[in-house]
């Protein structure tokens, strides 16, 4: 996963699980803001996630997490 268009990021939040959550950031690409999803349970993730990153958006599942990481996708960028 990375970057991808908002509907491709709420199809994979939607099947995703508790123990396998999508993880947001923000990401600049071509100039321009984007959305990088990526697994939240990788050690690379949760480094980014535990030191704080002010790119890191949320963590979600679910489809009441898709809805919940769409309005905060449109707020990150």
């Amino acid at each position: 996963m990375s970057v991808s268009t908002t509907a491709v990021i709420k199809d994979r939040i939607t099947t995703a699980t508790k123990g396998s959550k999508i993880a947001l950031f923000t990401i600049v690409r071509g100039g321009n803001m984007a959305i990088d999803a990526v697994f939240d349970n990788t050690v690379t993730t949760q480094k980014r996630i535990r030191l704080g990153c002010e790119k890191y958006i949320g963590s979600y599942y679910g489809s009441a997490g898709a809805a919940t990481a769409a309005d905060d996708m449109r707020r990150a960028i």
